[in-house]
């Protein structure tokens, strides 16, 4: 089975009305695997029959370097702060992407997503 599904490349704010970034191209593309990965996962299903990556909205490839661009600005952007025990974060899930980095030790994370809202044009 195969699926493929058009998603935007930006959404509008529902409240400032402002353009955002508001895919995850750069994380599905399999430039994402690097070089190596990309190879192997190329090797093992072709180049058409990847599992997951990113095209534009016409079909048209996505060079790795213009995705390159895309991660250089998320990095250049990055907030890393230390958490500590009963530590709570709320943010605004359009005007802040989020991650994850790797750690040790026990956590427990509580994710809820409140006011959802449906992609509008400006």
């Amino acid at each position: 089975m195969r699926t493929v599904q058009i998603c935007q490349g930006v959404a509008y704010h529902p409240q400032t009305r402002e353009r955002v970034f508001f895919n995850q191209a750069h994380l599905f593309h399999i430039s994402s695997l690097g070089e190596a990965g990309a190879k192997a996962m190329i090797s093992m299903f072709g180049a058409d029959k990847l599992p997951r990556q990113t095209f534009y909205g016409d079909g048209a490839a996505i060079p790795a370097a213009d995705l390159e661009r895309v991660r250089a600005a998320f990095g250049g952007a990055k907030l890393v702060f230390k958490w500590q025990a009963g530590d709570i974060l709320l943010l605004d899930n359009m005007q802040f992407a989020h991650g994850r980095a790797k750690f040790s030790g026990t956590r427990k994370v509580v994710a809820a997503l409140l006011e959802p809202s449906a992609p509008a044009s400006a």
